[in-house]
């Protein structure tokens, strides 16, 4: 059950059109599922979302690496602040500027613009919620400050299994954690399993959906100078990792089998949603779920194909579907 609120402030004013229409804003698939959820958990799972995004603009926008590292640690030094403590000055406040850069979409400019509203909003949650949206952020954090020392700074790259698996892990894996937490915390008897058990398979089940991104944008990302297959493993398949921009398609046989690796973790995800017991919430796990397993089989069909992705009519097809996992699982 949740907790006395006697520590949750009063809401911020802006509170309906940051979970509506901004958030709608940055995300096709996300604000979907979101609506379904039930009002307990929607506020900080879609605020963590929103922080999130934020960090991810700013961590991919174009241009000198050094000067979105100071912006990224600045946003991570306001969502860590605890309340009470002294706002930091304006030079040290610097990531709104960056919406008029290029590239950023008007969803994204709008959210840099609001950002401290989103601060605010995190000082009206309860005490736990606050300090998981906080410690979820700074692992997201925690991986794209690696990302960008590993691609932009000179650095390696990834080498290894153990790399990409941390690497998923940060960004993405540590939400299943995140969301297990809030959702236990709000919904009673919220699943059919223990937390270490939900929390094992949320983590997998974020890192197949991550796994997902990686794949789908493979050839895109070869052509920045980013790889995240193993380097490693291109190499004992006889594949040279810095040719691999001319010609994608000679990695097949590594991407097929980190295809297979990220089909096992969203399976992950389809054990998790069964173990959760509000309709409501399965819903909202079953939709990312049938979305990524959908991407997968285009990505391996039009593999090395760019911009693989599911259609609007396509993703109304699979809420469909999605509503009818969240009824009958059991």
């Amino acid at each position: 059950m949740r907790p006395a609120h006697s520590d949750v402030r009063s809401p911020h004013p802006g509170t309906a059109s940051l979970l509506g229409s901004v958030l709608a804003s940055v995300s096709r698939s996300f604000y979907l599922s979101l609506k379904a959820l039930p009002a307990g958990v929607r506020k900080p799972l879609g605020l963590a979302y929103l922080l999130a995004r934020a960090t991810d603009t700013l961590a991919d926008m174009p241009g000198e690496v050094g000067a979105r590292l100071v912006a990224l640690d600045a946003l991570a030094r306001a969502i860590a602040k605890r309340s009470g403590e002294d706002a930091d000055p304006p030079v040290d406040h610097p990531f709104a500027a960056f919406g008029d850069a290029p590239g950023v979409t008007a969803g994204e400019r709008v959210l840099l613009a609001r950002i401290d509203d989103c601060l605010a909003l995190l000082e009206t949650m309860s005490a736990a919620d606050r300090g998981d949206i906080r410690l979820v952020l700074s692992r997201i954090v925690r991986g794209q400050r690696l990302d960008l020392v590993r691609f932009e700074r000179g650095g390696p790259g990834i080498c290894t299994a153990a790399e990409l698996d941390e690497y998923t892990w940060l960004v993405a894996g540590c939400v299943g954690e995140f969301w297990t937490d809030v959702c236990m915390r709000s919904i009673p008897a919220y699943c059919r399993l223990d937390r270490a058990e939900m929390v094992r398979l949320g983590t997998d089940f974020g890192k197949g959906l991550q796994m997902v991104n990686i794949l789908r944008d493979f050839p895109a990302d070869l052509r920045k100078g980013r790889c995240y297959l193993p380097s490693g493993e291109l190499r004992a398949a006889g594949v040279d990792p810095g040719l691999l921009a001319r010609d994608p398609g000679a990695a097949r046989h590594v991407f097929d089998a980190w295809w297979t690796r990220g089909m096992e973790l969203l399976g992950q995800g389809r054990a998790y949603l069964h173990a959760v017991r509000s309709r409501r919430v399965r819903y909202a796990c079953a939709l990312p779920l049938r979305i990524g397993m959908a991407t997968m089989d285009s990505v391996r069909l039009h593999f090395p194909a760019e911009g693989v992705k599911i259609s609007r009519p396509g993703v109304r097809r699979l809420a469909v579907r999605s509503l009818l996992d969240a009824v009958w699982s059991c």
